[in-house]
């Protein structure tokens, strides 16, 4: 409605065939619904998806404690139980580290409704 000429794809990231190469990708609310192990892959499957010097905005809430598991979404109509990591600012940071070398940005964002702390990054694809 608001982009009439959006092209929405749906499926797996991980499998898709896409050849396209974007100038940036965002994971809003996206990488704490895969396993801690799967994330490196995730990350390094979006940055194939990048034009040199693309950028990647990456958020999710940041959590005490470094916790993952499968556990009851009670702020959503169904009550349904899903996969979520728990990622703290540090464990975040050294993965995009690791993944794209310097984080260009960091912010965090209260969510009055839900008591929690939105933690949002900048990373950038390297030129070559």
């Amino acid at each position: 409605k608001n982009v009439p000429n959006a092209r929405v794809s749906t499926g797996n990231i991980m499998e898709m065939a896409i050849s396209k190469k974007y100038n940036a990708i965002i994971l809003d609310a996206f990488i704490h619904l895969f396993p801690k192990n799967d994330a490196p892959l995730l990350l390094r499957r979006i940055k194939k998806l990048l034009k040199p010097k693309g950028h990647i905005v990456i958020s999710t809430t940041r959590s005490r404690r470094a916790t993952e598991g499968f556990e009851t979404k009670k702020d959503y109509p169904g009550m349904h139980i899903r996969h979520r990591a728990h990622w703290t600012k540090g464990e975040l940071i050294t993965l995009l580290r690791t993944e794209f070398g310097t984080v260009l940005s960091y912010t965090e964002d209260k969510d009055p409704r839900r008591k929690s702390i939105w933690m949002t990054c900048i990373v950038q694809k390297a030129a070559g």
